[in-house]
């Protein structure tokens, strides 16, 4: 009972994160504050060429992007980067879905519980 309970009490709680509604933003570099805070999914080099990478990359160490792109290490100095395309979370739209799933949840349940409530009662 203990295991169940606590399956759902984390279930409950990673909710928001599997649900979650993320774009991907071209960013200027020079708008980016602090790169190495940011899940960066691809690159856009001075001269023009875009990198997506195989997996959102936080890795910046000594002003250099470490990433990979189709399965190969991919390292790219910030100095020849001139937009970051940056995956960023929208707050509005997965607090939008994850009350309508709720919301979906919550009205099954109770068409369940009339369909099986006794008529006359």
């Amino acid at each position: 009972m203990l295991k169940r309970a606590l399956s759902f009490v984390l279930a409950v709680a990673l909710f928001p994160h599997f649900t979650g509604c993320y774009t991907v933003q071209a960013v200027d570099l020079t708008e980016v504050e602090h790169p190495r805070t940011e899940w960066i999914h691809g690159v856009i080099t001075v001269t023009g060429e875009h990198v997506d990478f195989d997996y959102n990359s936080d890795e910046v160490r000594n002003d250099t992007i470490y990433a990979t792109v189709d399965g190969s290490p991919y390292a790219i100095s910030l100095d020849q980067v001139q937009q970051l395309q940056l995956r960023r979370s929208n707050s509005a739209l997965t607090a939008l879905t994850v009350v309508g799933v709720v919301v979906g949840v919550a009205a099954v349940a109770l068409a369940l519980l009339a369909a099986a409530w006794p008529e006359g009662s």
